[in-house]
Formats: C-alpha cells, structure tokens, sequence
C-alpha cells in the first residue's frame, strides 16, 4: 500500500524561508554500523562543534523492538522521535552562541529508519502515517531548525553486517538472524535519500568503507580535509548561517623546511 504523504508530513513545508542569522547546524545520518557516530565524535573535536547525540540506549521500547519488530516498531520509533524533538527544542538557543551537529538528525528517524520499518510492514498504514503527523507536529510547535547541511555516511551493505557482527551486540545480530534484508535496507535508504535530497539540503557524501578514520591517522586527515573543503564550499556564500573559523580557508604560508608555500587544507 502506498501512503500518500502532504508536504507537511515529508517535512518540505516545516522551515521558514526567513530564517534569523545563526550559527551552523549540521545533521548528520548513516545505517546502524556504518560508523556515523564514531564520525560525529571526530569531527566535534576536530571542529569543536557541539554534538546533540541520541540517548537510544533509554528507550524503553527497544530491546522490545529487536525481540518482535511488528509489535513494537511504532512505539519505538514514536519514542524516538518524541526524545529527538524534546532535545533538539534547545538548538535555537544553542545556535545564536555556537555552531552545532546532531547525530543522527531526525530526517534519519522519520524518512529513514521509520520508512523502511514501514516498508518491512512492521508498520501499518494507520500507524506510519499517524507517526508522520506526529513528527510534523513536534516539528512545527517546537519551532525545530532544519539541518542547514547534512553528512550523509554510506558503505557497502557487506561491510556494515560484518561490523555489525564484529561489535557483537547480542540484539542486532538476532536481527540479523531473524531479518537479515533489513540492515541493508536501510543502508540502502540511506544512499537513495541522499540521491534524492527532498528537502534540497547541501550534502556531504562520506565513504566509511574507502576511507578508514576510526584509526588511520592518514583516513583521519582525508576525512577531515575533505569535510573541511565541502563545508566552506557548500556553506560559504550562505548570508543567513555563521561558519565557523575552522571551515574557512585560510592564507597560504610560507614553510621554510620544505621551501615552499603550504596551504590550508
């Protein structure tokens, strides 16, 4: 069944066209395992960004999830977004002092994990299109700020089930026992959504498969290098949004040991 969604619910409509100069927000998403959150933590302290991380481990609701999916993806997913929402209400205030990421945004909860839950028919219709309105609601009355950029993380369905397997965690690979289509299907998701961009949104495309920044000081420079670069070039032009010193390039220098002009970046 195919659920006809307003533009409300896919969240086209939720941000106003006039938005009040603040600093940067960034959201940023990827499949379970792919390495989004060891990403975010890097990047925060390479860019002293302040990180709204999702607290999945208190949803009561989960464990539950991953025992019987069709029973309890609606209540997980509506605990989720409720937790999101209530968390990310104090961004407005946060982003007049200082720039700010969250992992994962809530585009992943509603138009990733929620969809593809839908698709698995762990959802019914009444119970998707109920949470879309509730996630439209939160949205608009807690006046939440869109992402003004999103770092989209992708790696290969294989590598995302061998990580997965490898970090051990007794409830995911149940899942990946009793479900083993949906990890890549949200991978999957993942890559279509940013193929898509339905809300028009810069993004930063990030390879976890090609470039090794959990322990490669050489992947940790790369990663680092390239989101620096995509950021200015994506964000530096944008009147309404302060961009942090960090992404702006700076003068090339002079390094006497190497005799030549070295560059930012």
């Amino acid at each position: 069944m195919v659920v006809e969604l307003s533009p409300e619910q896919k969240g086209e409509n939720l941000s106003s066209p006039e938005r009040k100069k603040r600093h940067l927000l960034i959201g940023i998403h990827g499949a379970t395992g792919v390495g989004k959150t060891t990403l975010a933590e890097l990047l925060g302290e390479k860019f002293e960004v302040k990180i709204f991380e999702e607290k999945f481990r208190e949803n009561p609701f989960l464990e539950k999830f991953y025992a019987d999916p069709p029973r309890w993806s609606f209540h997980s997913q509506t605990f989720f977004i409720k937790e999101k929402i209530g968390q990310m209400a104090l961004l407005p205030d946060i982003l007049e002092e200082e720039p700010a990421m969250v992992d994962p945004d809530d585009w992943q909860d509603a138009e990733i994990y929620a969809f593809v839950q839908f698709q698995m028919g762990w959802m019914t219709a009444e119970e998707y299109k109920t949470y879309l309105l509730l996630y439209g609601e939160l949205i608009k009355t807690k006046e939440i700020p869109t992402p003004d950029l999103v770092i989209s993380v992708h790696a290969p369905a294989a590598v995302i089930i061998e990580r997965i397997r490898t970090r051990g965690r007794e409830y995911e690979l149940w899942m990946l026992e009793s479900y083993p289509d949906y990890f890549p299907r949200i991978a999957k998701r993942t890559e279509e959504w940013a193929e898509e961009n339905p809300h028009g949104v810069p993004i930063i495309t990030v390879d976890a498969y090609k470039n090794n920044y959990a322990d490669d000081p050489f992947g940790i420079f790369k990663v680092v290098s390239d989101v620096q670069r995509e950021v200015y070039a994506k964000m530096g032009d944008v009147e309404e949004v302060v961009l942090p010193e960090v992404f702006k390039p700076q003068a090339p220098r002079f390094d006497p040991r190497a005799g030549r002009l070295r560059k930012f970046w």
